[in-house]
């Protein structure tokens, strides 16, 4: 083979590229919602664990301290909250890209007493209007004793204990 020929055949044609193109733009095509729903569940868990972990410190708080603890709660249906509590030191907590909607709507502030026990039965969901994936978290009457789980009811309703399934 001569030098001339060799040189020829060094590169990609344009048929061969735009092949290639066109493969992985069919390819984006299809992971794309899938990557978009991923990303809207990450976002629930997300702040389903921030909104957790405050309610769990709040009540640790409480009893470590025998004194009354509580967690105000923002604006119920609202997106981008803030979450604070008059027992923490780490401030307040905002739950980015994900709405909040709770039962009581018109009590804002879950208090806990000295023994960790709070009133009434508290349920409080946590979703994404780009997914169906919804978490919720259930704090007892009495003893504030905790579950969590997966809500399974539409959040356009009032929320429910009942709708919140506990995951394993």
């Amino acid at each position: 083979m001569s030098d001339f020929q060799k040189q020829r055949n060094a590169g990609f044609t344009l048929v061969e590229t735009l092949a290639v193109i066109v493969i992985v733009g069919v390819m984006a095509a299809i992971a794309a919602p899938g990557m978009l729903g991923f990303l809207a569940r990450s976002k629930v868990d997300r702040g389903f664990s921030d909104l957790q972990n405050m309610v769990y410190t709040t009540q640790r708080e409480a009893m470590k301290r025998s004194r009354n603890c509580e967690i105000t709660l923002p604006e119920n249906e609202s997106e981008n909250t803030v979450l604070t509590s008059d027992c923490l030191i780490t401030g307040p907590e905002t739950l980015a890209n994900v709405f909040i909607k709770y039962n009581y709507a018109n009590r804002q502030k879950i208090k806990f007493d000295y023994r960790g026990g709070t009133s009434p039965l508290r349920t409080i969901a946590i979703y994404s209007p780009n997914t169906n994936y919804r978490r919720c978290l259930v704090i007892s009457n009495g003893i504030g004793m905790t579950r969590s789980g997966i809500y399974t009811k539409e959040t356009a309703s009032a929320i429910s204990a009942t709708y919140c399934q506990t995951t394993r």
